[in-house]
């Protein structure tokens, strides 16, 4: 009998650099996170320590979470990871 091997395959998470689709409150967004001082909201681009970047890294595409951002509660859900 032979013995098969499985391999899971870890599905991709959110880190600096990736740009992202997500929905916030139902509301359709796309950012890319950058790192430190890098931010220019007009580009679509949000530093790694800012506090819906903290939310979004190492989820998963599909994955959906609750959060605070500036004193709101929020459902963010990522959508797909693009880059």
């Amino acid at each position: 009998m032979e013995t098969k091997e499985i391999h899971e395959q870890k599905a991709p998470k959110v880190q600096i650099g990736n740009r992202i689709a997500v929905t916030v409150n139902g509301q359709s967004q796309t950012w890319t996170i950058v790192g430190l001082g890098q931010t220019d909201i007009a580009e679509g681009k949000i530093a790694s320590d800012a506090p819906l970047a903290s939310l979004l890294l190492e989820m998963q595409a599909g994955e959906e979470k609750p959060g605070v951002i500036r004193d709101r509660q929020v459902v963010i859900k990522v959508e797909k990871i693009l880059a």
